[in-house]
């Protein structure tokens, strides 16, 4: 005959109610565990995800400042801007490329030999970098790219200021030129707007020696926009701050004079003011389809100059 524990009511009551009282501790511990999470997130990380969904809503568009001027001893430009129309590809936001760029060809009427180069372009090109597909274009374009940007990832249509100079390859040599800031220019800095569509920096000559002073500071732009990216409306607009205009000891007409007679011929023209020992005149010819390197001009105040020789404010 086999015995065994004999169950009664009050053992089982005593089971159960053991039971009861794990499982109860064990929902109230969830319970407080999931309770301690909301709080955490609702107070604790309460900047960091309302952050996150104002970047969702709002986005931030950096203004590249208008560059300096750079003048000559009487006033007159030697590098200004002008209006340009462009348009720009981030690579990074590229879904499917080559329907991207048929359609730009459609409405761009680009050449192939262009399709050719924007492929090497943004198979060369860091994911932040943007690639140029056109600029000086005329507003009709301009205005048909614009209104299928929805349609078009990764392609940013921009109107800002492009470099100008008035006298061309006269001061080719002595004045350098701009353009896009390279992957190794941003990775000294990380800043921004180094990456901007249609930002240029100094690469050469007067340009690239006197940067800090010419660049200026940007401005920022808010928007509202949905989920798709689609404006909105415009939230708040701070201005950017125009570069300082940069004056040379140089004048203009003597050095367009001296470029003319040199014409094609392979030499160069110093004019210097034996009173003062300005530089009045330092031409190259013939003048660079893209300028070569100039001698670095050294930052060295001398009063209201950089270079007595060469640069006042």
């Amino acid at each position: 005959m086999r015995t065994g524990k004999m169950v009664t009511q009050h053992s089982q009551a005593f089971s159960f109610t053991r039971r009861t009282l794990v499982l109860g501790w064990a929902q109230a511990g969830v319970a407080a565990l999931l309770a301690g999470r909301m709080g955490w997130l609702s107070i604790a990380e309460n900047e960091r995800y309302k952050l996150l969904a104002e970047s969702n809503r709002v986005q931030l568009t950096i203004i590249p400042p208008r560059r300096g001027w750079i003048v000559d001893r009487n006033g007159k430009a030697i590098a200004n801007n002008r209006t340009d129309f462009r348009v720009d590809i981030i690579p990074s936001l590229l879904h499917d490329t080559e329907a991207v760029l048929a359609s730009l060809r459609n409405l761009l009427t680009l050449p192939q030999d262009e399709m050719d180069r924007i492929r090497e372009d943004l198979g060369k090109a860091a994911e932040f970098q943007p690639v140029q597909v056109a600029s000086n274009l005329d507003y009709d374009k301009f205005a048909a790219v614009s209104l299928r940007v929805p349609d078009l990832p990764g392609v940013v249509p921009a109107s800002g200021t492009a470099r100008s100079y008035p006298t061309g390859s006269a001061v080719a040599h002595l004045i350098g030129y701009v353009g896009a800031a390279s992957a190794a220019d941003y990775e000294k800095t990380h800043d921004p707007l180094l990456v901007t569509p249609g930002f240029k920096i100094g690469k050469d000559g007067l340009e690239k020696t006197m940067e800090g002073w010419l660049r200026g500071k940007p401005g920022a732009k808010r928007s509202e926009v949905t989920a798709h990216g689609k404006l909105v409306r415009e939230l708040t607009t701070r201005a950017e701050t125009v570069g300082h205009t940069l004056k040379l000891n140089v004048d203009i007409g003597l050095q367009e004079y001296a470029a003319r007679r040199l014409g094609n011929a392979s030499g160069s023209v110093v004019v210097i003011d034996t009173l003062t020992g300005g530089i009045l005149t330092m031409a190259s010819m013939p003048g660079p389809m893209t300028p070569t390197a100039f001698p670095t001009v050294s930052a060295m105040p001398n009063g209201t100059c950089f270079q007595a020789t060469t640069i006042c404010r």
